[in-house]
């Protein structure tokens, strides 16, 4: 395969130079190695998420959501160590010109650091944890919570006194930004309610 110029980075390992490669998407990250045009090193690592398990639909069929996602991020080190293990698994970088060396998934191999990490709030009483999710950005206005216009691309909690008044808020919320989808929470694998300007479901407790 003909190497990605465009985003192309240089690292230098054991006296070698290589250029690499950082290609995300929403699922995970894709990273490319080469050297001296050799053979091509590619390694994939996935996002980690908090996934919501606990309702379904008329068929029974369990549905997964996820509230919270927390992007994985690439660092010169981690790039360093994908070199490492690839040599172990038998990749010659200066060979194979224009093949490709595929490592797979290496989330159980290779600590990754993650971005946006948001913890769910310890709930007291009849207290519930209200969740935003930007999931039509083009069309969304600019949301302001606490008099401060909320810009995160993630899933943000905050804790409200009781059910009502949340759902409440969250009809409010989603009534003027239609981009925006809001969730309930009893406990972090408990959805109690779910709005949105395209659906509206909620579920006993």
């Amino acid at each position: 395969m003909a190497f990605p110029k465009k985003g192309t980075r240089k690292i230098t390992v054991n006296n070698i130079q290589y250029q690499y490669r950082i290609a995300a998407d929403e699922w995970g990250v894709e990273v490319l190695i080469q050297a001296a045009k050799g053979q091509v090193l590619s390694a994939n690592f996935s996002h980690q998420a908090t996934w919501t398990t606990n309702f379904k639909t008329e068929k029974e069929e369990l549905i997964f959501t996820c509230p919270l996602q927390q992007k994985a991020i690439i660092t010169p080190k981690i790039v360093r160590q994908i070199i490492e293990y690839g040599h172990t698994k038998g990749w010659h970088p200066s060979t194979n010109k224009g093949s490709v060396f595929g490592l797979g998934q290496l989330n159980e191999v290779i600590q990754i650091e993650l971005k946006g990490t948001k913890i769910f709030p310890i709930l007291q009483g009849k207290e519930v944890a209200l969740s935003l999710e930007k999931f039509t950005p083009q069309r969304a206005k600019a949301l302001k919570i606490e008099n401060k216009v909320w810009k995160d691309k993630t899933t943000t909690y905050w804790t409200i006194a009781s059910f009502d008044i949340a759902q409440d808020f969250a009809k409010q919320i989603v009534a003027y930004n239609l981009g925006i989808k809001c969730r309930i929470f009893c406990e972090p694998s408990n959805i109690r309610y779910l709005i949105s300007s395209e659906e509206e479901q909620l579920w006993e407790d």
